[in-house]
């Protein structure tokens, strides 16, 4: 990804991003350093369907997600058997109440830590 490029599905739009266990999908930033993209995000209507991706180097401070890979109030974020590193504040933000798997906190995972969290669940 080059530096503060951003992926959003919006307007009922959806992403999928699809790959295998032993084949899964990489973004990440040109260069491996935190907050060098902003991530991925569901918005005003939209869904990520997210399974086996590896995903690093992103979460822009200034966005009002808070994550690298994350959901709005009125977006719905499926994503499963995936791992998130090197991101700026947490991995994955979401909703309780708004659509998303009910397993997103024990199917993915992060690694090398350096945001303040894994999972920020609103």
């Amino acid at each position: 990804m080059s530096p503060s490029s951003v992926i959003f599905a919006t307007n009922g739009g959806i992403i999928d991003i699809k790959g295998t266990s032993a084949r899964k999908v990489n973004l990440s930033g040109e260069f491996n350093t935190i907050n060098y993209w902003r991530g991925i995000y569901a918005d005003n209507g939209g869904r990520l369907n997210i399974d086996h991706a590896v995903i690093a180097d992103g979460g822009e401070a200034s966005t009002n997600f808070g994550g690298m890979v994350a959901q709005s109030s009125d977006g719905a974020l499926y994503i499963t058997n995936s791992t998130l590193s090197n991101f700026l504040k947490y991995g994955i933000a979401y909703y309780a109440s708004k659509p998303h798997n009910a397993d997103i906190e024990t199917s993915n995972s992060c690694s090398g830590n350096t945001g303040i969290s894994c999972f920020w669940k609103r």
